[in-house]
């Protein structure tokens, strides 16, 4: 049974290349933390294109009641908004909270990127019907007019290219 007016808050989203969970700590790792990608230009000839890339969406969320009270379910969504502001990729899931337990980390994991052209798109997250949204963004940057020298280092944190 999803619950409505269970509220429960953010604690933090990130958007990375993978992330991996200690099972013994139960500590996760975020790997290659995404604030941009470089995408060769000559992908976007065909619109919108679906890039082979793995991403996820890293988050941590609390309940706010009583969290002895029981185990609680809360209806989600989440979105990919292109720099436009058009919906371009959607779905629905569930936070899944275990009775006593207080927070919940929970991964949303993309095989590829649908995308429309280069700019700013955010991943947005709703939960109990848009009582708490996240936006997360992401810019995407075509390699037109980027001379090879000013392209960004994605060992440095400048992005990653994809071709």
């Amino acid at each position: 049974m999803i619950k409505k007016s269970t509220k429960v808050e953010s604690v933090w989203a990130v958007i990375c290349s993978t992330s991996i969970t200690d099972q013994d700590t139960n500590s996760v790792s975020l790997i290659n933390v995404l604030e941009r990608i470089l995408v060769n230009e000559s992908v976007f000839k065909d619109k919108p294109v679906t890039i082979s890339f793995p991403v996820e969406i890293v988050s941590l969320w609390r309940r706010l009641d009583d969290p002895s009270s029981g185990s609680i379910e809360i209806a989600a969504r989440y979105e990919i908004i292109d720099p436009k502001e058009r919906v371009i990729n959607t779905q629905n899931f569930t936070l899944k909270f275990e009775s006593n337990k207080e927070r919940l980390r929970h991964r949303l994991i993309f095989g590829g990127l649908k995308l429309s052209e280069p700019g700013l798109y955010y991943f947005k997250i709703s939960i109990d019907r848009g009582d708490v949204e996240v936006k997360i963004p992401l810019r995407i940057t075509s390699t037109k007019g980027v001379p090879q020298d000013n392209k960004p280092n994605p060992s440095a944190g400048g992005g990653r290219e994809i071709s």
